[in-house]
């Protein structure tokens, strides 16, 4: 069968992709930032995917369509896949599912699980174990209900928060999402610390985990180990289970890592190989990725590109230097802007420096008065040393001029930005 890729750049059709080559499928794809579209790429396929960003006029979508070739968006693809397995275990939430999500799947390496994740997994340290279940661990995506094509055996909310506001009303609308997505999972497990998703409710099987006395996976005892990640006390339904280190640094890894040892104690897998396993997770690349260094700052490269997420890296940050934290930001879209600009201007106010750069627009066409400025202007109205960049060459120069040895340069946002932090380390070597 010869399946055609349509917007084939980002993770997860990357992802989608190396399944389907791995079920034998010939495979092909085009981007607009790969060479373009031309109509003749679909000439041949038996069925064509493509991403909600991809336009109803796209060339090659129009073409499949004029000649009768099936068509199929990326989301309904994933759930027919996750379909053919016997276990799905898919992780949800507002922030944090990505890493999350990869931890689940260390977690369950003794399963060698199949896995869909929304970002470049570093690979498991050491070997699994034979397969012993068929079993799918996926990432659940909350954009336009995606998410609402899985069935999850298992499904997990970390939390819920307002996102997307280029498609969600406001947040009983988003948090109608998620309701309705816990409705077709068979067991759910939700975090019952987290105001958003707490009284979320399937009618079946419930679980939570949590740091409160109310949940049924507890984690106790906190402690912070080298290099600003922490350990716990597991107790399941009251009882201490083992303890738990977290694989990556940061107080808010410690609910990531409470979810995926808990998704996998209900998985099957016993507490403490559960624990053991996850110390084989390595990261996702931008999550918290140290790249290198400039002038002898360490820099970091992060996905963050919500209010929420922003204030977690910096607070990590923090943690980790003695020196000045730079947080160079990327806003991700025109909407999400506007809506969350006084919740930018709140966590950003958190770093030593900000720098701004033009937002990036993805699947958005600018909107009137809305721009990274207002967020340098409030920025500086609060007395936080804020500058607006206009380029990536901008940005270097003005990195140059003010890091030094010991300081934390922090690349944050979801578009392009990923370049501007490696452009720094190749240039500085």
């Amino acid at each position: 069968m010869k399946i055609h890729f349509v917007g084939c750049n980002g993770v997860s059709m990357r992802e989608l992709m190396q399944l389907e080559k791995d079920r034998r499928n010939f495979v092909t794809g085009s981007d607009s930032a790969l060479g373009g579209h031309a109509a003749e790429n679909v000439h041949g396929a038996d069925l064509v995917v493509y991403t909600c960003a991809v336009g109803e006029e796209n060339i090659e979508l129009k073409e499949a369509r004029r000649l009768g070739i099936p068509t199929v968006e990326r989301a309904e693809l994933l759930g027919q896949l996750a379909a053919t397995y016997s276990s799905v275990v898919a992780i949800a939430g507002a922030h944090g599912k990505t890493t999350a999500t990869g931890m689940t799947a260390a977690a369950m390496r003794s399963y060698m699980p199949t896995v869909h994740i929304g970002g470049d997994m570093n690979p498991f340290e050491g070997e699994c174990k034979m397969r012993v279940k068929d079993c799918f661990i996926t990432e659940a995506c909350e954009y336009r209900r995606a998410f609402l094509n899985l069935r999850p055996d298992i499904g997990a909310v970390l939390n819920v928060d307002l996102d997307h506001t280029d498609y969600y009303r406001d947040f009983d609308d988003i948090r109608s999402a998620y309701a309705a997505f816990v409705s077709r999972c068979a067991v759910i497990l939700v975090n019952s610390d987290d105001r958003g998703s707490m009284y979320l409710n399937n009618g079946g099987q419930k679980y939570t985990f949590g740091l409160n006395g109310l949940a049924y996976f507890r984690g106790e005892n906190l402690k912070v180990e080298d290099g600003n990640a922490y350990s716990f006390d597991l107790k399941i339904g009251g009882a201490t289970a083992c303890r738990v280190l977290c694989p990556q640094p940061g107080f808010h890894n410690v609910y990531n890592a409470l979810c995926a040892v808990s998704a996998a104690v209900l998985g099957g897998v016993p507490a403490r190989e559960a624990a053991e396993n996850l110390c084989s997770f390595r990261g996702v690349k931008r999550r918290f990725e140290r790249v290198g260094s400039l002038c002898g700052a360490t820099v970091v490269s992060d996905y963050a590109h919500h209010p929420r997420e922003i204030r977690a890296t910096l607070l990590n940050a923090s943690k980790c230097t003695r020196g000045k934290v730079y947080a160079i930001f990327q806003p991700h879209t025109f909407t999400r802007t506007k809506s969350l600009e006084g919740e930018f201007v709140r966590a950003l106010g958190n770093a030593d420096e900000v720098g701004l750069l033009p937002i990036f627009p993805a699947r958005e066409d600018p909107m009137e008065g809305v721009t990274s400025h207002n967020i340098v202007l409030a920025l500086q109205s609060k007395n936080v040393r804020a500058v607006y960049l206009d380029t990536f060459c901008g940005a270097l120069s003005y990195l140059k001029r003010r890091v030094c040895k010991g300081d934390v340069v922090l690349f944050l946002g979801a578009g392009d930005i990923d370049a501007l932090a490696r452009k720094c380390i190749d240039c500085e070597n």
